[in-house]
């Protein structure tokens, strides 16, 4: 980073980035080794699911947010026209569309009404969660959140949104091969909107046989690592009373390409909980699950991070089942 750009903005990131069969133990070798493939592939077929759901829920979630902020009608909310073309190209149904919107006008896919509903939780290790909800019946998914949270060896906290700050979200595709100077034009222009802060991930490597001017498939909503934007991403933060007309700034003058948009509960950083046992991981996992599987949960925020003896696919489960990340 050039130092007049830390002066500018000292906060902002920039993120670089031969087998026999004549001998009974050599047939337990290839059964052995088959397995080990079939549990390898199963693993990677998972977690490419899992991301995927991440993936969808994240542009459902902007759907919803647009349609309830400037309407439903994408003749009037140019954002949200947008946001559905990007949606068609990833291969979302008009059914996925149609439901994103009337969540966000707070009705049920039936037309039922919905309440939004907030719960307080800690996980095993004492991981604070914040868990959101769309529901029909209050007290119906009151008390079957908090009989999971139980179950999975968590509790009803009362209270864990101090652990949290309430943030509007912006993720913007970068353009590519931008200089330093069309960086500094991007820092300089969220400076001017009062923008929190700005987080600028690194290039995408370009694909042999793909153009660099190539637009960027739709059907990849990123979902950034844990310590900056994904490749190819532009995350600005902002107050929630801000996040939409800063969204709409940044679309109209800069031109960037919009990817999602959301207010969020991000974990505060200086009070994070570090997870030190493989088996709280674990437990945690099962958890998230639980909650994930229960359809009116929306969003599920947790404010923990990994130690140092916990393995790094074993933390990505936990993180393919949170929002906000």
């Amino acid at each position: 980073m050039s130092r007049a750009l830390r002066q500018k903005l000292p906060h902002v990131q920039l993120l670089a980035t031969s087998i026999s069969t004549s001998r009974l133990f050599n047939t337990s070798a290839i059964l052995g080794s088959g397995h080990n493939r079939w549990s390898k592939i199963r693993h990677e077929k998972g977690a490419a699911d899992r991301k995927k759901q991440a993936e969808r829920n994240v542009l459902a979630k902007s759907i919803a947010f647009l349609a309830k902020t400037y309407g439903p009608d994408p003749g009037m909310n140019k954002q949200l026209a947008a946001l559905i073309q990007q949606a068609k190209k990833s291969g979302a149904t008009k059914t996925f569309i149609e439901n994103s919107i009337s969540r966000g006008l707070g009705r049920s896919p039936d037309g039922a009404q919905l309440e939004n509903v907030m719960i307080e939780g800690m996980t095993p290790g004492n991981v604070a969660l914040v868990i959101e909800v769309e529901t029909d019946s209050k007290g119906r998914s009151l008390q079957d959140l908090k009989h999971e949270l139980k179950k999975f060896g968590g509790k009803d906290a009362g209270s864990t949104l101090f652990f949290f700050d309430q943030l509007g979200k912006l993720v913007f595709q970068r353009p590519p091969s931008a200089s330093e100077d069309t960086l500094d034009e991007i820092i300089n222009f969220a400076i001017g909107q009062d923008a929190v802060d700005v987080e600028i991930g690194p290039e995408v490597e370009p694909q042999p046989g793909i153009s660099e001017n190539a637009e960027t498939p739709a059907a990849v909503v990123p979902v950034e690592a844990e310590d900056g934007p994904a490749p190819g991403e532009i995350i600005v933060w902002t107050s929630p009373a801000t996040t939409m007309s800063i969204a709409t700034a940044f679309s109209d003058n800069l031109g960037l390409k919009q990817i999602s948009v959301g207010v969020i509960w991000k974990p505060k950083d200086d009070m994070r909980v570090t997870v030190e046992k493989p088996h709280i991981v674990r437990e945690i996992t099962d958890l998230l699950m639980a909650l994930r599987d229960y359809p009116e949960v929306s969003s599920v925020y947790a404010n923990g991070v990994p130690g140092d003896d916990i393995a790094e696919e074993d933390w990505a489960r936990v993180e393919d089942l949170l929002d906000g990340k």
